[in-house]
């Protein structure tokens, strides 16, 4: 069975089934894959699709990006409030940056973000009736650097979605 497309809702096996199948060392999901109990499942229609022996990913055409939970964003913040930030993370998506989910955040000492600013963050609720909510707090012990980006010659530019997983998954780091 050397199936390369598959359909929402498809199991692609046991964890170490599809480790056997597909040649890899370790299992790591991508876009497209949910590990629910041992078994892997698809959430989308694509074609499987692996990379350095490790990851696993379905590539479809969306053009649309929809922020799921852990996924790493980029946004940008356009509203301050006192006790939180309002974040754009494209595609007409708005998400909640607490004041307090940075590292070593209070109520007292926070960031001084302004309109403008770039943040690297992770998505921590997923509720597409009301706002996200993304955290610059990272519990995982790989130690990623989430927080606000350099304001200093930055520019943040709008890619398709087969090109960021293309960057994403050449990247070397286990965030």
């Amino acid at each position: 069975d050397n199936k390369n497309f598959y359909l929402p809702g498809e199991v692609l096996g046991e964890i170490e089934e599809v480790k056997k199948k597909y040649s890899l060392t370790d299992v790591k999901l991508g876009p497209g894959l949910i590990l629910k109990n041992t078994k892997i499942y698809t959430t989308l229609c694509g074609f499987l699709t692996s990379n350095n022996s490790t990851t696993i990913w379905l590539v479809n055409s969306s053009r649309i990006y929809v922020p799921k939970l852990n996924d790493f964003v980029i946004g940008k913040i356009f509203k301050v409030r006192s006790d939180e930030y309002k974040v754009d993370l494209g595609n007409s998506v708005i998400a909640r940056l607490s004041a307090v989910a940075f590292p070593n955040a209070t109520k007292k000492v926070r960031p001084e973000l302004k309109v403008g600013d770039l943040v690297y963050a992770k998505v921590s609720q997923v509720n597409p009736s009301i706002d996200y909510e993304i955290t610059c707090c990272d519990v995982s012990p790989t130690n990623c650097s989430f927080g606000p980006l350099s304001s200093y010659d930055s520019y943040l530019i709008s890619i398709s979605i087969p090109l960021a997983h293309r960057f994403w998954y050449l990247l070397t780091i286990d965030c």
